[in-house]
C-alpha cells in the first residue's frame, strides 16, 4: 500500500513538472545606447513537445506559421500563410540569455534562415506580424 502511494505521488509530481516546464516564464530586457535599462518586458514562452525534425505550426491572428525541422543543423524553413505583401513581418532570435544573434527585417510567406553559425543549443525565435507576437524554442544540433 505504502509503495502504490509513493508512486502515486512521484507520478503526480512528474505530471505537474512536466505542465510547468511547457510554459516559462522569463524576462526581457531593453537598453539604451549608455547601457542603461529602460525597458522589462514579462515573456511567457510555451515549449510544445515535439518529435525530432517535427513540423510545428501555430496560429498568430490570421497567419498560419510552420517551423521545421526542429532540431535543425545548417538551416530553418519559415512558412506564414495568409501573409500580402504589404504586410510588416520581422523575426529576431535570441540566444538562450537573451542576447539577440539575429534579425530579419522583411519575413515572407517563405522564407530559410541560415543558422549554421549558430554554435549548439537552444534559442529563441521571435516572429512579430502586423505587432503579434508569437515565440518559439528553436534547438541547433550537429
Amino acid at each position: 500500500m505504502k509503495l502504490k502511494m509513493i508512486l502515486m505521488i512521484i507520478l503526480f509530481n512528474m505530471s505537474i513538472i512536466n505542465i510547468y516546464t511547457q510554459y516559462l516564464p522569463s524576462y526581457r530586457y531593453d537598453y539604451d545606447a549608455a547601457g542603461n535599462r529602460t525597458m522589462r518586458r514579462y515573456m511567457i514562452v510555451h515549449y510544445p513537445k515535439m518529435a525530432a525534425n517535427d513540423n510545428y505550426n501555430a496560429q498568430a491572428g490570421d497567419y498560419g506559421i510552420t517551423v521545421f525541422p526542429n532540431p535543425a543543423k545548417s538551416y530553418l524553413e519559415l512558412k506564414i500563410s495568409n501573409l500580402k505583401k504589404d504586410t510588416k513581418a520581422s523575426l529576431k532570435i535570441y540566444d538562450f540569455d537573451g542576447n539577440q544573434v539575429f534579425e530579419m527585417s522583411k519575413v515572407e510567406s517563405d522564407n530559410t534562415i541560415n543558422i549554421s553559425k549558430f554554435t549548439n543549443g537552444v534559442y529563441i525565435m521571435e516572429i512579430i506580424i502586423d505587432g503579434l507576437r508569437s515565440n518559439w524554442k528553436i534547438i541547433k544540433s550537429e
